[in-house]
């Protein structure tokens, strides 16, 4: 859901954001509700500010009841730059946990005031250090799992961790309704894990299309982008040179022969259009020889 735009910034509200804050309105929990809305702010100016402080553009804002997803700028987020950003949140909350237990104990006054405070970001903190995509310990994973695998696949292995967690949360919220320990934060985590990881999942195949797309709009503005050089030989299909492709990374493929000698260069613009005019079974010397001004492969 969109709620407006800040700058390059698109904020938007995840639903299950206002299924908290039906709850704790129906609880006459309002004033506990004014202090979490404080601990996700500072939890996500963290992220901004340390995204600000790399040189990222926060694209799309996306606030989560526990935490946000951030959407940053595809030329310039790089695996390293993210993790940064990542962990960024649950420092800043774990800080502001400490900070307010220390001000309770140093004011006693105050001690009841911010008690919810206090918990609500220790809450945070843990629970999006948890290894499941979209939660902050899930990108951080993703990160590091993108050093040795392909980004797709470190995506769905997050994806499935995510959901994995929200089965066994929700499991543990029926055993505990049963045990007569009722807990709606429990349910609320486990169903936000499943359909957030599910819809990661579902989104993974158009992913590495979005990205080109938007590593294309980077270059068309002007922005620099980091390249990646790959050798592939000409009988390669279209639909596995795909495969070669990154997310963080501007890809020109350098086709050979049997002999090894160099035929051309495409980049990863004309291999999608070269495969969307001849099919994922297309070669790469086919889409070599391609030209998509007049939509025919040029005979030599």
């Amino acid at each position: 859901m969109r709620l407006f735009t800040i700058g390059k910034t698109e904020i938007r509200l995840h639903p299950a954001v206002l299924a908290l804050v039906a709850l704790l309105s129906v609880q006459g929990r309002l004033y506990a509700l004014l202090l979490c809305t404080l601990a996700l702010v500072i939890h996500e100016c963290a992220h901004a500010l340390v995204a600000r402080r790399l040189g990222l553009d926060v694209m799309a804002l996306t606030l989560l009841p526990f935490g946000a997803q951030a959407r940053l700028e595809a030329n310039a987020c790089l695996p390293s730059a993210e993790a940064l950003v990542v962990m960024a949140g649950p420092i800043a909350s774990l800080v502001a946990a400490g900070l307010s237990q220390l001000c309770a104990r140093t004011i006693p006054a105050v001690a009841g005031s911010i008690q919810v405070f206090s918990e609500y970001n220790l809450f945070l903190a843990l629970v999006n250090l948890l290894p499941a995509y979209p939660l902050d310990g899930g990108r951080l994973l993703r990160c590091l799992l993108s050093r040795r695998l392909r980004p797709r696949l470190a995506a769905s292995l997050t994806a499935w961790i995510g959901i994995a967690l929200g089965c066994l949360t929700l499991a543990l919220a029926l055993l505990g309704t049963l045990l007569y320990y009722s807990s709606l934060t429990l349910y609320m985590v486990g169903v936000f894990l499943l359909l957030a990881a599910g819809k990661e999942l579902l989104a993974l195949p158009d992913a590495q299309l979005n990205a080109m797309l938007r590593r294309s709009a980077s270059l068309r503005r002007g922005e620099p982008v980091r390249v990646r050089y790959s050798v592939v030989h000409a009988a390669l299909t279209a639909g596995e040179a795909m495969r070669l492709l990154r997310q963080h990374d501007y890809t020109l493929l350098r086709v050979v022969d049997d002999r090894m000698r160099a035929l051309g260069e495409i980049d990863e613009s004309t291999l999608l259009a070269g495969l969307g005019a001849l099919g994922a079974a297309a070669t790469v010397g086919q889409i070599l020889t391609f030209d998509p001004s007049c939509d025919r492969i040029l005979l030599k």
